[in-house]
């Protein structure tokens, strides 16, 4: 899924609008004034993968963001994104117990 990063925040294009150049020019045509976003948290994930229940709304001043962005992200429910984690966890946690007993098997 295509989403914004603005500052180094994470937000979902606004309603209508799906890429860069059309947000831009909604950025312009709305320079002195907020613009209404749906922020992804990144609180309880890490990128590129979001949770679609972990968003706010928040209201950003056109004149005062520095930098727009596209990014390709994956934006999945809580329960597969805790499904997916713990796939991860399982594999990286048992190579690094295997990884630490060949070395103590060694010594």
């Amino acid at each position: 899924m295509k989403v914004l990063e603005i500052d180094f925040n994470y937000f979902y294009y606004p309603e209508g609008i799906s890429c860069i150049d059309d947000f831009v020019k909604y950025l312009n045509a709305n320079y002195n004034s907020f613009v209404e976003l749906t922020e992804l948290q990144t609180i309880n994930c890490h990128y590129p993968y979001f949770i679609s229940e972990d968003t706010k709304k928040r209201y950003l001043n056109v004149g005062n963001i520095d930098g727009v962005t596209e990014e390709n992200v994956t934006v999945l429910s809580h329960a597969e994104y805790e499904a997916r984690l713990n796939e991860v966890v399982k594999k990286k946690c048992v190579t690094l117990f295997i990884m630490k007993r060949m070395k103590m098997a060694i010594i």
